[in-house]
């Protein structure tokens, strides 16, 4: 009775662990993408106020632009490459859960041939029984 429910307890566990890991992660990339979105508006939206009063071809300070598109570059690469891992993730949990569920119906397919093959061999000594039933009463029949 103790070895069932710490079977149950096992697999709860093991369950909860899983659920953990997809809660932290997916947090955690979110956070990733919305410090990246952050990062961006910090720099673009100050520089986009300071720009509204000027003509689109006024150009100040050169080197300033080049910093806010280096920012915009670097907070690209950083959001695709969240979005990347998270793609990744999500490939590896569906191989997972596609494995499992290989392993799950070929352990079934094993039982129904255990099975399968303790009907067979019933069967066939009951007809062997018979048989022997069959030649015995044969035999020790009326002049035999």
């Amino acid at each position: 009775m103790a070895d069932g429910s710490v079977g149950g307890i096992r697999k709860q566990i093991g369950g909860t662990f899983e659920d953990i890991g997809e809660a932290i992660v997916k947090p955690v990339v979110n956070e990733g993408m919305k410090a990246a979105e952050q990062g961006v508006k910090s720099v673009v939206a100050p520089q986009q106020q300071n720009q509204n009063p000027q003509q689109p071809g006024d150009n100040p300070n050169p080197q300033l632009q080049k910093q806010e598109q280096d920012g915009l570059l670097e907070a690209r690469r950083k959001i695709q490459h969240w979005q990347t891992l998270d793609q990744g993730q999500k490939k590896v949990r569906e191989e997972d859960k596609k494995e499992e569920a290989e392993k799950v119906q070929e352990e079934k397919q094993q039982e129904e041939v255990k099975q399968y093959k303790v009907v067979q061999k019933k069967q066939a000594e009951a007809v062997a029984v018979q048989q022997a039933k069959t030649k015995t009463e044969t035999r020790g029949g009326v002049g035999g």
